[in-house]
């Protein structure tokens, strides 16, 4: 299985943050160099097309703002493609999801990211548990952020991460008829186009721990 990673914030801790949400930048780029020394690093789109060899691919969701100052400058550096999940409602403002209340990416961010050539995919509207919705919430938290998102930027939104990793059949279902080329859950993602797994990185998450993470994964032994 070809590994694909996500993160939240990278950054210093912030009061009250979950470990779970952040990657100190030192750790984060010590994770970086090991996937550009051992891993071709790969797009969503490579992935489903079955790209072959030692390859990984890096997404992160919700587009906190601190991605521009302690991860962007590391991809560039080593050349690594990513994916920017956003949760398009929030665009501008602060994360009402988590209690740490973190600043989101704004347009002008997203532009930036455009025009460093980073993908950026939708991740609900508003971060809503989208298995708990109603048809009609349901097919909104999907279609608009990706009609804002292509609006506002003027790119196609190929990909979509479910908040939480929640999914169900009439999730899949919806993110298909929404337009979305893929969509991915978490580790507990079933596979298949609309349940594409990924594997979170934490804050606990050292040099040794990264590397054999990765190998796991990659012959399936998680």
């Amino acid at each position: 299985m070809i590994p694909v990673i996500y993160y939240h914030r990278v950054g210093p801790f912030a009061p009250g943050a979950e470990r779970k949400m952040n990657v100190e930048p030192g750790r984060f780029r010590a994770q970086m160099v090991h996937l550009a020394r051992r891993y071709r690093v790969v797009t969503l789109d490579e992935v489903l097309a079955g790209a072959t060899g030692k390859v990984a691919a890096v997404t992160f969701d919700d587009g906190y703002r601190d991605l521009l100052e302690h991860a962007v400058p590391v991809l560039r550096e080593l050349r690594l493609p990513a994916t920017f999940f956003i949760v398009a409602g929030a665009v501008g403002a602060k994360d009402a999801w988590v209690k740490a209340e973190q600043d989101v990416v704004t347009w002008e961010d997203l532009e930036k990211l455009k025009f460093m050539g980073f993908e950026i995919g939708a991740h609900s509207m508003t971060h809503a548990r989208l298995t708990e919705l109603d048809d009609a919430k349901l097919e909104w938290e999907l279609r608009e952020p990706k009609r804002l998102l292509e609006e506002k930027l003027g790119v196609g939104v190929k990909h979509m991460a479910y908040p939480q990793g929640k999914h169900d059949e009439r999730v899949k279902r919806a993110a298909q008829a929404a337009g979305y080329r893929a969509a991915w859950a978490t580790k507990s993602g079933e596979g298949g186009d609309y349940a594409m797994r990924r594997f979170r990185v934490a804050a606990d998450t050292g040099g040794f721990a990264f590397a054999w993470r990765l190998t796991r994964i990659r012959w399936g032994w998680y």
